[in-house]
């Protein structure tokens, strides 16, 4: 019950008062008195409050819900296709009759016509969906009809357009970016290194998670494996070369462990990741033939140095007592030992000798009655043999009946000295009676037919691969088990089922064929070395043969070019001697020109470098032998190669030379490595020169100090002029030594400081020296058989030239 205002209960009273007088309320205090509210409980009700859609009067004008201020608006739908005209809005609480609350209809009048109406006639230009264009029209002039495009107002989308990555459906199939014209290959990184597998790759416009544009991957399930990455012993290919577990960074070092003990040869060593087959960690046995033999081995009697502290036997822990046998009775002195492996001469193992001055008397001899303690056991004549004990030999076998035994000194008929007869009515049954394959127990041991004399001997198989070795064996009429023995013993290790007669030799340091031939060269896993004919340590490529393991005459190195010559491979020191001594492919012949070419202008070099030489002027004549190049004294010369002619430690220049003039006032040159002599090269000089000075002969360089240092050039050699005469200079850089021969014979040697030329980058010149850069000196007459070696002759291989046209 609402509470009653003071107003209101003050009216009351007024009106109890004076109840002839009317009275007016406003009890919802909406401000409208009750003669005009038309619901004065109500506040929302009253003249002209807002009518809304409450199903009541709110503004008392008895009409409900008229021109509500909440009204919906609808519009009439005059062909009932639930689309209705914009053009005729109805506002209302709810949709009137043949109104509707959407609007759109383009045609209110044909329910063919409304918003989302198909249009999928392209011919029809009707504008059924009231969207303003018609389906056979073109809006985005693409060449699609608006009914089959699924975008008319962009251009780039239309059936039948090549899909690009642009985030929209361009060929209208409903689907957006699908094999797209200009998506990018992904590969997978399934392993997520960085790297993608080359196999698992996928178009798209952006790469999915997880895959890469790089396809370098060799391993994509092993996050260890990709380019680059260092390689480990990890049996994974960590650096993708194809390769595993080569050059590992974390590989070790194993030593081959030829005897097995688990101890290798320090000499014999591979760096890899896993232990090979015959090889272990640890490299300190002393000797890898003997399994015994080991550090930390137990030091035994056998000669060898077990425990590898260099001492053979010292401390074997099975050394053994000897004790002196004076009497040699078998018998030691107990007060008389020594601790050794072997027996020192006159002693024996056994103690216990009563008197080791009397070879008849020691512990186990027989007693005998002649009054003394044959036996050591400290009585005298106890059970003397001679008196003989016998038992009942009825069949007189040589074998009592055990029971029947009586003592005698001598020995009556039908007795034996042994008992152990099993039937005393056989004389062919007795201990020791040698069993044969008659069915019985020949000798007595209750077993018959065992170890039958004359029986073949049957050989225990333990490994049972066909082949027996003799560890086992048995002698039977018949074999004991055919699948396990065999009636020879012909396999060399009888525990091991790949070592028989006929396996596969292998390199193992066992004799798996049982040939008594331990790894031989026929060893299916022999290695092939290179043949070492000279066995200067390098074998010739591609001429092998198999091993197990190195020896002489085999190298692992290939490299030899002479390998009948042991003084030449790869490394070795050159000598003066014409050959290839390094396998450098060059000898010690730095250029050899015959000048035989009769035409051109090259002088071809007949050497091993190729060092062709340039003729500038000159012509061709006859030479000493074969041709020879006229040189005409003013302008002509031939130029070789620099960088080749620059020996560091020795040369040798040698030529047949006919002057046809020679100054007497300056130089003729012959063959000089020459200087620039401008200043921007450092005036260095000449690095050697060999030519004619004022008729003497000059061999020279000019870098010693004090400038030139002819080495002879005081003899007259104007007789030179219109005769050929062979000239020969050498110079030991190293030692210093220098000499002429001229016509093979030694004219002037010298020895100066020990030096390495300067050499300048200028050309090695016949006939003509250099001087800044410009020819100079030029030598007028032939030039034949020109040779330039990178060591010094010596006489008899200058006078060998000389005679025969060879140094060597």
């Amino acid at each position: 019950m609402k509470m009653l205002s003071a107003s209101l209960l003050f009216a009351l009273a007024f009106t109890a008062c004076r109840k002839e007088e009317t009275v007016l309320l406003d009890l919802d205090g909406d401000g409208a008195l009750s003669d005009v509210d038309c619901d004065d409980t109500d506040a929302t009700v009253h003249p002209g409050a807002p009518e809304r859609c409450d199903g009541v009067d709110n503004d008392c004008d008895a009409a409900i819900d008229e021109d509500p201020v909440d009204a919906d608006t609808f519009y009439v739908d005059g062909d009932g296709d639930g689309y209705g005209d914009a053009a005729a809005p109805v506002a209302a609480c709810e949709a009137p009759a043949g109104a509707v609350s959407a609007d759109g209809d383009c045609d209110d009048t044909d329910p063919a016509f409304h918003p989302g109406a198909p249009e999928s006639d392209c011919g029809d230009p009707s504008d059924y969906n009231c969207d303003g264009s018609v389906g056979y029209a073109d809006g985005d002039g693409d060449g699609a009809p608006a009914c089959q495009d699924c975008d008319d107002a962009d251009a780039g989308r239309f059936p039948g357009n090549a899909e690009v990555c642009d985030g929209l459906d361009n060929d209208c199939d409903a689907l957006v970016d699908d094999e797209p014209s200009d998506a990018q290959t992904f590969y997978a990184d399934l392993d997520g290194d960085g790297h993608g597998d080359p196999d698992n790759r996928v178009l798209a416009c952006e790469a999915p998670p997880g895959w890469r544009t790089t396809a370098d991957d060799c391993d994509d399930l092993e996050a260890l494996a990709f380019p680059g990455n260092a390689e480990v012993c990890d049996r994974v290919d960590n650096d993708c070369d194809g390769a595993v577990d080569v050059n590992a960074t974390d590989a070790r070092v194993f030593y081959a462990d030829a005897d097995g003990d688990q101890y290798g040869d320090p000499d014999q060593s591979l760096t890899t990741c896993e232990a090979p087959d015959g090889y272990v960690l640890q490299g300190t046995d002393c000797d890898d033939v003997h399994p015994t033999v080991r550090p930390g081995a137990t030091e035994v009697c056998d000669g060898l140095d077990n425990d590898c502290d260099g001492r053979a036997d010292a401390g074997a822990v099975d050394a053994r007592t000897f004790y002196a046998d004076a009497d040699a009775d078998g018998y030691g002195d107990p007060g008389a030992s020594t601790l050794t492996c072997a027996a020192p001469e006159g002693a024996v193992l056994q103690a216990g000798d009563c008197d080791d001055g009397d070879a008849a008397r020691f512990p186990g001899n027989t007693e005998v009655c002649d009054g003394l303690d044959n036996d050591c056991d400290g009585v005298l004549d106890d059970n003397p043999v001679d008196a003989g004990t016998y038992f009942t030999d009825g069949d007189d076998d040589g074998y009592g009946v055990d029971g029947t035994a009586f003592r005698a000194c001598a020995e009556p008929p039908l007795a034996a000295t042994r008992g152990g007869d099993c039937d005393d009515g056989d004389a062919a049954r007795f201990p020791g009676n040698p069993e044969v394959c008659d069915e019985r127990d020949n000798d007595c041991d209750g077993a018959v037919d065992e170890e039958v004399a004359g029986a073949p001997v049957w050989y225990r198989d333990l490994d049972r691969d066909g082949h027996a070795g003799d560890l086992v064996t048995q002698r039977a009429c018949a074999a004991p088990d055919p699948s396990g023995w065999a009636s020879s013993a012909d396999d060399c290790e009888d525990l091991d089922r790949a070592v028989h007669p006929g396996a596969d030799e292998r390199c193992n340091g066992y004799d798996d064929d049982c040939d008594r031939e331990i790894d031989e060269d026929s060893a299916v896993d022999a290695i092939l070395w290179y043949v070492d004919d000279d066995l200067d340590g390098y074998g010739v490529a591609g001429v092998t043969a198999p091993a197990c393991l190195p020896r002489a005459g085999l190298s692992a190195t290939p490299g030899d070019c002479d390998d009948v010559d042991p003084g030449s491979f790869p490394g070795a020191p050159e000598a003066c001697d014409g050959r290839d001594n390094d396998c450098d492919g060059f000898d010690d012949v730095l250029g050899y020109w015959p000048l035989d070419e009769g035409t051109g202008a090259v002088a071809f070099d007949e050497g091993d470098r190729g060092l062709d030489g340039s003729i500038s002027g000159g012509e061709w004549t006859d030479g000493h032998r074969g041709g020879a190049l006229r040189l005409n004294g003013t302008d002509s010369r031939v130029e070789l190669d620099y960088e080749e002619l620059e020996p560091a430690h020795a040369i040798s220049v040698s030529l047949w030379v006919r002057p046809d003039s020679l100054r007497s006032t300056s130089w003729d040159s012959l063959v000089t490595k020459g200087a620039d002599n401008s200043s921007a090269l450092g005036s260095s000089g000449d690095s050697y020169y060999l030519g004619y000075y004022r008729y003497g002969m000059s061999w020279y360089t000019s870098q010693v100090s004090g400038g030139p240092s002819p080495l002879l050039d005081t003899v007259d050699y104007a007789g030179h002029v219109d005769g050929w005469h062979h000239l020969a200079a050498t110079w030991d850089m190293d030692s210093g030594d220098r000499a002429i021969y001229v016509d093979g014979v030694l004219t002037a040697s010298d020895v100066i400081p020990p030096m390495a030329p300067t050499y300048d980058p200028v050309p090695t010149l016949l006939g003509a020296d250099i001087n800044g850069g410009v020819p100079v000196l030029p030598f007028a007459g032939s030039l034949d058989e020109v040779r330039i070696l990178d060591c010094p002759l010596d006489a008899a291989q200058v006078a060998a030239e000389f005679s025969t046209g060879s140094p060597f």
